[in-house]
């Protein structure tokens, strides 16, 4: 017979929480780590003059960052020369990546409704690439399905290919060159505070097991309020 598991109520969870001792210093350089890692300059500055803590290491920041909005912008091919100039080896060590990238800009091409320019792309710049494994297969058939399509910004947003031409996929391919750049400078490519919210889920879920108390389910919720919590 199964043992009944004891609850937690979220008022004596918030006791819990709150009697954890976390000072200023060590959060407010958590979140400067996460805005130097990833890149975000300005916001790095402002948060270092203002929270008064050791001067974070900004070098190359000034660079990823041109890369991070070019991406955003959906200028590919800007973002890969600015990454050559830099170290053509991180691309070079990559194919993976690079595909992905090409990938990227055929998407941009078929957004714009180029469908013919579009080809012509694909035709010259993915063709002739080396699809290493059976994934590289998969996302490239994939992208290429968006061909068939007339007008791809009218695919409603739970069909199968409409993540590719989300907003979203342009942030994350602007987070991975950005890890790669890292990665290739000899630092952490992941900011602290992932690392930390990680291991945070993953004793959570053990916690689980065996105790019913407020879980932290909706990691975009940062007013504190009941609703961040959920049993």
């Amino acid at each position: 017979m199964s043992q009944q598991k004891r609850k937690i109520e979220i008022s004596e969870w918030r006791k819990r929480m709150d009697a954890v001792n976390v000072s200023k210093d060590e959060i407010n350089s958590l979140i400067l780590n996460y805005l130097v890692v990833e890149g975000y300059q300005n916001a790095a500055c402002a948060f270092f003059r203002e929270s008064e803590i050791t001067k974070p290491d900004i070098a190359g920041i000034a660079d990823r960052m041109k890369v991070r909005e070019a991406v955003q912008r959906g200028n590919i091919r800007q973002a890969i020369t600015l990454v050559n100039d830099l170290n053509p080896q991180i691309l070079d060590a990559n194919e993976h990546l690079l595909l992905r990238l090409k990938i990227q800009e055929m998407v941009e091409i078929i957004k714009q409704g180029n469908v013919h320019d579009a080809v012509v792309y694909a035709q010259h710049n993915l063709a002739t690439h080396p699809l290493a494994d059976t994934q590289s297969v998969h996302e490239l058939e994939e992208a290429m399905s968006l061909l068939i399509f007339k007008d791809v910004s009218k695919l409603p947003a739970d069909h199968p290919l409409a993540v590719l031409i989300h907003p979203k996929m342009r942030l994350k391919m602007a987070s991975e060159l950005n890890s790669a750049i890292l990665a290739s400078q000899g630092m952490d490519p992941d900011p602290k505070l992932n690392s930390i919210i990680k291991v945070m889920m993953s004793m959570q879920k053990k916690l689980g097991e065996k105790v019913d108390f407020p879980k932290i389910e909706d990691l975009a919720g940062v007013c504190g309020g009941d609703d961040f919590f959920k049993i």
